[in-house]
């Protein structure tokens, strides 16, 4: 079997169910030094009809991926959070629910966060 220096799993793992034996085999693709480097979706609790439509089986905590990853015999680096920006209106948006499966509109008599820049 071939060993890489890197192998990257972009949104890949939370497809599937088995998302530790995913990572175990991630690791056999690896040199003894390689590095996988895995984005996943954060927060639990923002998972939603548009992450089940995806075909996500779960998002993760910080706690999740790492349990995840040392679990395959890697040792994490580091954890970064890129999408923090989304949080707010992501909970907004589950909070006041939605019409319809599938409806992407907020009513603005709901939202109670302001987007843009203040005048």
């Amino acid at each position: 079997m071939p060993a890489y220096d890197c192998v990257l799993a972009l949104d890949v793992i939370e497809h599937i169910d088995d998302d530790h034996q995913a990572v175990r085999d991630l690791v056999r693709l690896l040199n003894p030094s390689g590095r996988v480097i895995i984005s996943v979706p954060a927060l639990p609790e923002l998972y939603s009809e548009f992450d089940a439509v995806q075909g996500y089986r779960r998002r993760y905590t910080g706690q999740s991926l790492r349990s995840c990853v040392e679990g395959a015999g890697l040792i994490v680096e580091d954890i970064l959070w890129w999408g923090q920006w989304m949080v707010q209106p992501l909970r907004a948006r589950k909070r006041h629910g939605r019409g319809q499966p599938g409806d992407t509109s907020v009513d603005p008599r709901n939202d109670s966060i302001k987007y843009g820049r203040d005048s």
